[in-house]
């Protein structure tokens, strides 16, 4: 008969997936079957199998268990960690909402600032205006003065300038008159002494 080989069945074992204890405890679980009788049997073989199975299964359902737990845990983990992400959102959340509060006042302050100073600006550009309008209106005022100053001062200037023509022209119209005359005294003069002189001859 031949003698039953550990270690080609250890090696067989481990080959197909089993884990090296479970290999080896299955190993000389059969080897003690063998070495302990003179042929191993089809039922031995069975036990052995059996028993590899429920070991098999055993540790299946340990991991799965296992698993079971990790997934729990990894569960619990993810709902702490939303909650803890809720939480933060939320916070930010509030103190945008009082960021957002702040900065509105704040608008509203500069708004109503804004609004003051060209309140102000519009005041003092109206009391400019006034003032301008004021002084525009004193300028028109003195210099209606100065251009009825100046037409009464044409006028006067004028009318003297119509007097002095107007004496001139008596003037050389007696002065044109004289020279008539004279003109005409001198011909008749001259005329008279024309005829004592061909008289007298």
């Amino acid at each position: 008969m031949t003698a039953f080989d550990t270690h080609a069945a250890f090696r067989a074992l481990e080959k197909a997936g089993m884990e090296p204890a479970h290999a080896e405890a299955v190993t000389e679980a059969i080897g003690g079957a063998v070495g302990g009788a003179d042929a191993v049997t089809r039922g031995d073989l069975d036990a052995a199998m059996a028993a590899l199975r429920a070991d098999v299964r055993a540790d299946i359902a340990e991991v799965r268990t296992d698993l079971v737990a990790t997934r729990t845990d990894l569960d619990a983990a993810m709902a702490a960690l939303r909650a803890d992400v809720r939480a933060d959102i939320a916070e930010v959340r509030t103190d945008l909402a009082g960021t957002r509060t702040d900065l509105d006042a704040g608008m509203a302050a500069l708004r109503a600032e804004v609004r003051a100073d060209l309140a102000g600006t519009r005041t003092d550009l109206d009391a400019g205006m006034a003032a301008l309008r004021a002084d525009l209106d004193v300028l028109r005022s003195d210099q209606d003065a100065a251009m009825a100053a100046l037409r009464a001062d044409v006028r006067a200037d004028i009318a003297e300038t119509r007097a002095d023509l107007a004496t001139l022209e008596v003037r050389l119209i007696r002065w044109a008159i004289g020279s008539v005359l004279a003109t005409a005294a001198l011909t008749v003069a001259g005329v008279g002494l024309l005829f004592r002189l061909l008289g007298s001859s």
